[in-house]
């Protein structure tokens, strides 16, 4: 059996992970915007992508691609 202090701990950890857990799916909260949420997530991945990537050869950035998706998958 959990003391109090272990149980509120536990309680606290599970709350922030879901906590940034959701911040991560839902694309810093974009995910929540009413009207087309899927595509200003789409825009802004786009976006992130091109600023990080920008002087990545084509051969690179598609093994990249190609390695997210298998592990998207997986």
């Amino acid at each position: 059996m959990k003391t109090g202090l272990l149980f509120v701990n536990s309680f606290l950890e599970l709350k922030l992970s879901n906590s940034i857990s959701n911040w991560i799916a839902t694309v810093f909260r974009i995910g929540y915007l009413p009207l087309a949420p899927g595509t200003w997530c789409s825009l802004f991945a786009v976006i992130i992508w091109y600023y990080f990537l920008i002087d990545i050869s084509i051969l690179h950035f598609s093994l990249i691609i190609l390695i997210v998706s298998i592990v998207g998958v997986i």
